[in-house]
């Protein structure tokens, strides 16, 4: 993300017991403390089993359907940037009780953008209204299920820049800890049931953007609902991607929200 120091859990809320909600996930213990690491990265808790990280957890590689990974940080509020790199699809697909490679024409797909952490890592980025991503296949926004007019479509070689702007936030969040009921979804990196998501505010002041390649599309006009976003990716059957989280961020930077 575009950021001089770790990204806030929130601009005005403690940290304390919800930070702590965000550690719960089981992973292997050689990477955890990683997760916790001052410098954005992709996240191993916040992601499905069959992406697999490059070691320095930049670079995401899908092997199944649509999987989705988070970013370790956060924010509810303030302007935000990461971009995408889309890297060619990796050719090593094997599936159990199949013996031989896939065929080589099945293609890759992505979809880029934010979302909350109210869905599974199992579905793509944008299957609720916590969620904006922008897919490979037509350049359309994908939100709540449904696809948007927005921009065009786009494939490997290609950088997306993807921008965030958050009003500061009118709905109080509550600590997902305190409902036992919810111990599993924690576990497993979620803070609800994605079956049963809380309700939150929108903010008419907040929005979404992207651009491809230094070409800026203009903001999505799409409700934005209080919470907290991560960078997120979707990756389908063999899609790559690597991303830029930090400060150092490459030629296709939103000039206009460096002022």
């Amino acid at each position: 993300m575009f950021l001089n120091e770790k990204a806030p859990f929130g601009n005005s809320s403690p940290v304390s017991r919800l930070k702590r909600t965000y550690i719960l996930a089981p992973v292997d213990n050689k990477n955890k403390s990683s997760d916790d690491d001052v410098v954005p990265k992709l996240s191993v808790k916040y992601k499905d089993r069959n992406i697999k990280l490059s070691s320095d957890r930049l670079t995401a590689t899908g092997y199944k359907g649509w999987t989705s990974v988070f970013s370790t940080h956060c924010s509810s509020a303030g302007k935000w940037y990461y971009e995408v790199n889309i890297n060619a699809d990796s050719k090593n697909l094997r599936f159990v009780g199949y013996e031989y490679p896939m065929k080589p024409n099945i293609k890759g797909h992505v979809r880029i953008g934010y979302a909350c952490r109210y869905q599974r890592y199992d579905m793509p980025v944008g299957v609720n209204n916590f969620g904006f991503s922008l897919s490979d296949v037509d350049g359309k926004i994908v939100h709540d299920k449904q696809k948007h007019d927005y921009a065009v479509s786009y494939g490997t070689g290609d950088t997306i820049g993807c921008f965030i702007s958050l009003e500061t936030p009118t709905t109080h969040f509550t600590d997902p800890s305190d409902d036992i009921k919810l111990y599993e979804f924690i576990r497993n990196g979620m803070l609800c049931d994605p079956r049963n998501i809380p309700k939150s505010d929108s903010n008419s002041d907040s929005y979404v953007q992207f651009s491809i390649n230094g070409e800026i599309y203009p903001k999505c006009n799409l409700k934005v609902y209080d919470g907290y976003y991560h960078p997120a990716i979707s990756l389908y059957m063999g899609a790559s991607v690597t991303v830029n989280l930090g400060k150092n961020v490459a030629e296709y930077m939103l000039l206009v929200y460096t002022l």
